[in-house]
């Protein structure tokens, strides 16, 4: 779920205690030290031909019938010294210093690997839907678009693209035409972070996308706010006035899933599911929950049924 945003050059790189194993990666961490920007920028392409880049997965469940709904890719990079680089501080810094179109297409070209591989073990359906890759704001150009859209060919299905609605303010009709174009190929379309940035209700109607994430922040202020789940609930109905399908990013315990559930939301992403696993994982992840999920609390409506999760 990383965000794109606008970062100085000479910003530093945060790295992550060697300490930390990649089980416990998590989008922050402490103990971290800084390295030159210059430094990263020259290394990337060599970490994606040394295979020092992984993806890791977070499984997307159905809120209603808690079925897997396809999963968001996330990249993890360790060098050769056991040190993790913190995600979305690498990802900013190849933006900032170059390297962002290598790690993109390494990003849908692994993705698709992956997909094809669990189709190969027969869990190719399982999944339940495409795996979503990150793609910036600074990539959204006809050229890259054009390029992605010969890299995943026939195999649209299987891959989806996350941007943010900050992602078009640069030049927003070379933008907007570019995701025309790839939705036009097949390929599905999020909204990420909704609310993290200044939200505009004109290019949420320009995008052509299906889905839209509502960002964590207001996900995990659900249960102690009033405020939080006014925002959501009247995010979810506008979505669905639009004809777009609402993921909840950051669900971390049973009650905001159930509280998600009676809202309507559609789909449901975080700890209280799963944390970004590798591709083995995802695996085990869905053998041990063939068509089932996490079990949520039933909060009854006024007047009605009990919703159960």
């Amino acid at each position: 779920m990383a965000a794109v945003h606008k970062v100085q050059r000479k910003a530093p790189v945060v790295l992550v205690d060697p300490t930390v194993t990649a089980s416990d990666m998590t989008d922050s961490a402490s103990a971290v030290q800084p390295v030159s920007a210059e430094s990263l920028g020259s290394t990337i392409a060599a970490a994606v031909r040394a295979g020092e880049l992984v993806l890791h997965y977070q499984p997307k469940l159905d809120c209603r019938t808690m079925k897997l709904r396809g999963a968001e890719a996330l990249s993890r990079w360790t060098l050769p010294d056991g040190t993790q680089l913190v995600p979305d501080a690498f990802v900013a810094q190849a933006e900032a210093v170059g390297g962002i179109s290598e790690l993109t297409v390494w990003g849908v070209e692994q993705a698709l690997r992956d997909s094809r591989w669990l189709a190969g073990k027969g869990m190719g359906s399982s999944l339940g839907g495409p795996i979503f890759v990150n793609l910036s704001g600074t990539l959204i150009t006809r050229d890259f678009a054009s390029r992605l859209i010969a890299l995943v060919g026939d195999e649209a299905a299987r891959i989806g693209f996350e941007i943010t609605e900050t992602a078009v303010l640069d030049n927003p009709e070379e933008a907007l035409e570019c995701l025309h174009q790839l939705r036009e190929a097949g390929i599905a379309l999020a909204i990420d972070d909704y609310g993290a940035g200044l939200s505009s209700l004109s290019y949420l109607k320009q995008i052509p996308a299906g889905e839209l994430k509502i960002d964590r922040k207001f996900i995990q202020g659900m249960t102690r706010s009033n405020r939080d789940p006014l925002i959501v609930r009247s995010t979810i109905d506008l979505c669905h006035g639009l004809g777009m399908t609402v993921t909840a990013e950051g669900v971390e315990d049973a009650m905001t899933a159930s509280l998600l559930g009676v809202m309507g939301c559609d789909t449901i992403q975080g700890y209280f599911i799963s944390r970004a696993v590798p591709i083995e994982g995802l695996v085990r992840f869905i053998e041990e929950h063939p068509g089932t999920a996490p079990r949520v609390p039933q909060i009854r409506k006024k007047g009605g049924s009990p919703r159960a999760e």
